[in-house]
């Protein structure tokens, strides 16, 4: 057996990318949903009527939506560099806790933003559930074993 560092290297980061899809897509989407539910007074009062419970991103979101978008990637960076840096168990939670979160602020922009019913936020979270899970089988680090 020849031990080959790069594509062993290539072979674990790749795996890893299954684990950044789903929390890159959600903090994106968060992202998007987030400057789009801006009222338009946000738009037309230099920025100053900001719509947002994080308050990170609210005080992004004050500056300018620019600084909002390069915060975005900023943040991104760090926890997807995280992902690819530290153990598959760390990165499974990370790649949890990212994705959790983004899912409550959409959820947050579906069921109070827009006046959508109770019954579509329990279908998109249910939609998420499962893409997150195939994107973690995916990756081939969460694997459930058969006994027997």
């Amino acid at each position: 057996m020849n031990f080959q560092p790069k594509r062993l290297l290539a072979y674990v980061q790749w795996r890893k990318f299954w684990l950044i899809l789903m929390p890159f897509l959600l903090c994106w989407g968060d992202a998007a949903v987030t400057l789009i539910g801006q009222p338009e007074q946000y738009w037309t009062d230099g920025y100053s009527r900001v719509n947002e419970g994080n308050p990170v991103a609210r005080s992004a979101l004050g500056i300018s939506p620019i600084h909002f978008v390069l915060h975005s990637l900023g943040y991104t960076a760090i926890w997807a560099g995280a992902i690819l840096l530290v153990s598959p168990r760390i990165a499974l939670v990370v790649s949890l806790w990212v994705s959790m979160a983004h899912v409550i602020g959409i959820a947050s922009w579906i069921y109070w933003g827009t006046g959508r019913s109770y019954e579509e936020f329990c279908v998109y979270v249910f939609v998420v559930a499962v893409a997150l899970g195939a994107s973690w089988f995916k990756s081939g680090y969460f694997v459930v074993r058969r006994d027997g």
